[in-house]
Parts: structure tokens; C-alpha cells; sequence
């Protein structure tokens, strides 16, 4: 119980750090703002106001829309949604890790053969830093490819204009599912560090949030979701800049399922997803459906019920599918009840 509560606090510890991306979202949104819109200015050689500065990082025609009304309402109930989430996966990792390792200490009857030290904290870090990265894009790009898990990251990518608010814009289930992943490549590593070096997975958890914190603010994390087109330059070839990720979003058929890192784009480089958009090309955000222009995620309640119809839809069509591998007089029946193929990116 000892072990479990103190994995409960560190969780909150690391919820405490991640709360803090909203003043560094501020401030970073009206910094950068600020120097964007003096390069606007003197491109256009206008003079400077602080009503073209709030007209320019807040256009009225986008942020008083149903697609930022619904980014902000989710943002407010993922508040709740993300931190059961977190805490839940938190408190699996922490039941398989202590099995583990306890298995392997009984039956080996290990020690850690390593004490803790700087450069032990600074592998696991990195290592655990790696995985996570590749985890997320990982399922990134599984919830795009698999129909019925793309339900869910419509959510995300039904937002036709991008705002600081559009990063929590996921289903619940979306958040469940990039958890799983997170924590399926954290534990082998969590295992050995507690193995060799005595490190537990509170002390883990609690770096790796100060180390997300750490490239959040330093690779614009907040702005990914934003109307500012930032690019890294040569630098794209190892992390993912704001305009990588517009192009991410991007309604556009030949943006699809392009970009699909979170920090790093090595590997989106390495599984040639990677794209880089040219300078002068204009970015519409988007699904790209038929979705869009029916409004279908135009509302909160959308959001939560349409990927849940969506799932149950296909997975009856999949079952009827090999029912009727048996039972051809089933066909007539799957046809009536499939999908519209216009509504699905996933393939």
C-alpha cells in the first residue's frame, strides 16, 4: 500500500508539473505572437497597434467559431477525463512493474547491482524519453490506419482552426489508447532501471515530467496547435515544428497521414511519413470529408457520442462480414449497413 500511495502522489506530482503548460502557453502564445506580427508589420511596412496585435494572434473570424467553442469545452472537461486516464495507466504500470520486478528478485534472488547516480538518472531519462516519443507516434499512426480506432481521432482532427485549446481535443478512448501504448514501451524499461539501479517508478514518473515540461516549452509544443507557421529549417529533420504538424491537420488529401510525431520527426523520417510543406502553400484544417461540411463534430455531445456510433457501426459490419463468409444470403444485409466509404480517412 506503502508503494502504491506514493506512486498516487508522484502521479500528482507530475499532473502539478504538466499544469503548468498553461502559463508557459500564455506566454509563450503572446511572445511569439508579438514577434510574429512585428514581421507581419514591417513586411506589409504598416505601423504597430496593440489592436493589429490582438486582431492578429486572435482573428475573430476563427476564434469565435463552433470549432473553438467545442476545442474549449472539451479542454475544461478533459481536466477530469485526462487525469483519471493518467492516474489509471499510472497505477497499472505501477501493479505490472512491482510484479516484475518482484518476480525477477524471488526467482533470481536479485540485487541491483548499480546505485543510483547522475549519469544512471540521465540513460533512463533518455531511454524512457525515446520510448515514449516513438510510443506516441506509434499510436499516432495505428489510431489513423485502423478504421475503427480512427472514430475516435476524428475528434482531434474535426477542428477547422487550430488554437492552444485544440491539443486536448481528444475522445477519452483516444486518450485511453495512447496511455496503453505509453505505458506497454515504459515498463521494460521502468523493470530494468528498478533492476539495476534501484529506481522506482516514481522517481521515473517524476522526471519524465519535468523532462516533457523541458521540450514542451522549448520546441513550441503549445504552438503545434496554433495559426502560426513555424518552421525549425534544417532542424525539421529531427523535431516536429508547428508547421510540420499543420500539415498533419491539413484537409488536403495529399497531407494525409503525414507527420505523425509528437516531439521528434526522425521517425516519421525513418517510415516516410514525414512531409514538409512549402513556404507559400496555404494549410485548410480539416477532416477533408464530406464530415466537414455536414458540421458533424460541430458540437461538444458529437464529439463524445459520433466516434462511439462510428465504433459500433464498424465492428457490426466486421461481424457480419465473417458471418456472411458462411451464410452468403447475409451479404444483401452487410451492403444496407456498411459505412459510407466517403466518411473514412483510415485505411
Amino acid at each position: 500500500m506503502t508503494h502504491m500511495a506514493s506512486t498516487i502522489l508522484a502521479v500528482r506530482s507530475a499532473l502539478a508539473v504538466v499544469a503548468r503548460h498553461i502559463p508557459t502557453t500564455i506566454f509563450t502564445f503572446m511572445i511569439v505572437g508579438a514577434i510574429l506580427y512585428c514581421v507581419h508589420v514591417r513586411k506589409r511596412n504598416e505601423n504597430l497597434s496593440l489592436a493589429g496585435f490582438f486582431r492578429f494572434c486572435f482573428p475573430v473570424e476563427h476564434w469565435f467559431t463552433s470549432s473553438t467553442r467545442v476545442d474549449v469545452v472539451i479542454y475544461l472537461i478533459s481536466k477530469v477525463t485526462q487525469k483519471v486516464v493518467t492516474l489509471g495507466c499510472q497505477l497499472g504500470m505501477t501493479l505490472l512493474v512491482s510484479w516484475i520486478v518482484l518476480g525477477f528478485k524471488n526467482h533470481f534472488h536479485l540485487t541491483a547491482p548499480f546505485h543510483e547516480s547522475f549519469l544512471a538518472l540521465a540513460i533512463i531519462v533518455v531511454l524512457v524519453f525515446l520510448l515514449t516519443d516513438f510510443a506516441e507516434f506509434l499510436s499516432h499512426y495505428v489510431q489513423h490506419r485502423i478504421p475503427m480506432l480512427w472514430e475516435f481521432h476524428k475528434v482531434h482532427h474535426s477542428a477547422t482552426f487550430l488554437t492552444p485549446f485544440t491539443t486536448t481535443r481528444f475522445h477519452p478512448i483516444g486518450n485511453l489508447i495512447d496511455g496503453i501504448f505509453m505505458s506497454t514501451f515504459i515498463i521494460p524499461a521502468v523493470v530494468v532501471a528498478e533492476l539495476c539501479f534501484n529506481l522506482s517508478l516514481v522517481r521515473i514518473v517524476e522526471l519524465n515530467a519535468m523532462v516533457e515540461l523541458f521540450f514542451t516549452f522549448t520546441l513550441l509544443r503549445q504552438l503545434q496547435h496554433s495559426h502560426f507557421r513555424i518552421s525549425f529549417g534544417p532542424l525539421d529533420r529531427i523535431f516536429i515544428s508547428p508547421l510540420m504538424h499543420h500539415v498533419h491537420h491539413s484537409a488536403k488529401h495529399e497531407h494525409w497521414d503525414k507527420n505523425f510525431g509528437s516531439r521528434l520527426s526522425v521517425w516519421d523520417w525513418l517510415f516516410g511519413s514525414a512531409f514538409l510543406l512549402p513556404k507559400s502553400e496555404p494549410v485548410r484544417f480539416g477532416l477533408g470529408t464530406i464530415e466537414d461540411e455536414r458540421g458533424d463534430y460541430s458540437t461538444v455531445k458529437a464529439c463524445y457520442v459520433r466516434p462511439m456510433t462510428g465504433f459500433y457501426q464498424l465492428l457490426k459490419a466486421e461481424i457480419l462480414h465473417s458471418i456472411a463468409e458462411d451464410r452468403p444470403e447475409l451479404a444483401k444485409r452487410i451492403e444496407a449497413e456498411q459505412h459510407e466509404p466517403a466518411l473514412s480517412r483510415a485505411s
